[in-house]
Parts: structure tokens; sequence; C-alpha cells
């Protein structure tokens, strides 16, 4: 097994280390406005040597995540392109059919005025359910949406600098049925005052199994509760992938509905300890690949 495939954690997350020119870098908290990448000790958008550069951007975020980051000082290195009075361009991850890895591309999202949210927007699950099409120009194609990709060795952030200078690449349509899962590389929801709005109904813990064997726990409305029941999209917050290794932590997901093959609500101690022992949902039977970096 590689670096990149070891669960439960995901390495390297200390942020303890030399930089190219041997100085120590600090453990990674935030990204600072003054100092861009001074977070990983790498010059803003430079992963190590032989590293995928989309990847790396990734970890990031996830060790962002791992040490309880609530803010980004540079949004416009992490996920924030081209932005107008009442559109703008957002980094999103994306798991394909038929795809081996991650694939992160700019997505044209309508900007929302929501009270304490930068940049707001609607949720990503109402979004990928019906997608805007026709933006900016972009013909419309029903069923899919335009989506900007970075070059196979374009770090993110220059990528998203790119966008900002008005350097746009070709689009490419992607086939919302296509989509397994999605993710943004916010630290919170963008949508957040939006989605209670849509539905009073508390989440609840649920259990999943995807159609590639991970094993995913999290709160939901589950696929068919509250808004999930007409929307080809779900999401899942407070997620955890479960493997023989043990428990890794993920963002909030965005997984399609045919992404899964099983399901279950706990609702309680005694159902969680059952399905434990239910063969589908035990972490015995999981995947061992990480959802997003595997």
């Amino acid at each position: 097994m590689s670096k990149s495939e070891a669960l439960p954690t995901i390495p390297d997350r200390t942020g303890t280390g030399t930089d190219p020119q041997g100085a120590a870098r600090a453990p990674l908290q935030t990204v600072p406005a003054a100092v861009p990448g001074a977070a990983t000790g790498h010059k803003a958008g430079s992963p190590p040597r032989q590293v995928d550069p989309h990847l790396h951007h990734v970890r990031e975020h996830l060790e962002r995540l791992k040490n309880g980051v609530t803010h980004h000082d540079r949004p416009d290195l992490v996920y924030l392109g081209e932005a107008e009075d009442d559109f703008f361009w957002e980094l999103i991850g994306f798991r394909l059919t038929g795809h081996p890895s991650l694939v992160l591309g700019a997505v044209r999202f309508h900007r929302l005025q929501l009270p304490r949210v930068e940049y707001g927007r609607e949720s990503l699950a109402s979004f990928l359910t019906t997608p805007s099409t026709g933006l900016g120009g972009l013909a419309a194609v029903p069923g899919a949406f335009p989506v900007l990709l970075p070059r196979a060795h374009e770090t993110i952030p220059r990528f998203l600098r790119g966008l900002r200078a008005g350097r746009r690449p070709s689009p490419v349509y992607l086939e919302t049925i296509q989509i397994e899962m999605a993710f943004d590389l916010r630290l919170s929801s963008p949508a957040a005052v939006e989605a209670m709005k849509r539905s009073a109904a508390p989440l609840t813990a649920h259990l999943f199994r995807t159609s590639r064997g991970h094993v995913l726990r999290g709160h939901s409305h589950g696929p068919l509760d509250g808004p999930n029941r007409k929307q080809r999209f779900m999401a899942i917050r407070d997620v955890q992938q479960l493997t023989p290794a043990g428990r890794t932590p993920l963002p909030e997901l965005v997984l399609n509905r045919s992404f899964v093959t099983l399901f279950t609500g706990i609702q309680d101690r005694e159902t969680d300890l059952a399905a434990a022992n239910w063969v589908p949902f035990s972490a015995g039977s999981a995947s061992k690949r990480h959802l997003l970096i595997g």
C-alpha cells in the first residue's frame, strides 16, 4: 500500500519538517493573509516534487479540517476563481463514473446574498440535481453543466489566479448522472441558511455503502426524508469513512443516490450496535481506499 492510501489518517499531518531551503515548517492552522503558503512550508501552490498538485491541494484541505480551522483568510488560494456581482467560479471536487481518481474543476454559481456567508450560493446538492445551464454565454446542455478544468500539472492557486485574470480554458460538460460524489473546499457550508429555510427536519445519523465499497457514516436527511426525496443528490455532514484500519474524517459530501447501494438510519445505540454487525456496513468489509485521495 502506498503512502497516499494509508488509513485511517492522512499521511504527514503533523505540519512539521523542512522546506527545500531547510527552513522549519510551522504547524498548519490557517492560510495566512500576509504569507501565502506559509502553512505548509512551501510557496503558495507549489506542492513537493513528484506529488500530484491537485491531490496535494485536497490533502491541504483535509489537514485544515483535521486541525479545526474554521475560516479561509485567502479563499483566492483555495477555491475562489473569477467573481462578479451576480456570479462566481468556485472549485469543486468530483468522483466520476469510469474515472480512477478525483477530478477538480471550477463551476459557475449564481451569487446569493446570505447573512454571514461569503460568496453565498445554493446548496451543492440542489445545484447538481437541477444545474444552471447556459451561464455566462456558455451553451446550455440538458442534464449537464460546464466545468473549467486545470491542466494536469497546474497548481490550483495558479489555476484560480488565471481565472481571475480572465484566462478561461475551453469548458467541458459534466453529465450529472455520472457524478458519484462531490464536495467543495470551504470550511463551512455556503448554503447553510438557505438549507435551513428549505427544511426544518433535523439531520439524523446514517450509514451508507457505496458502489465502490466505501462505508460512510454521517448526518443526513437520508434518501427518503425531507428534501432528498425529490433530489438525485443528498448532502452528508460530519462524515467518517469506516475502514479495516479505523475511521477517517471527511468533509461534507454530496452523494448521488445511485452511488449508494445500501443505507440505514441510526436511531439509537441498539440500532448502531446491530448495524455494526451487518456485513455490508462492517469496517472489515469496507474498501481500504480513501474516498477522496485513494
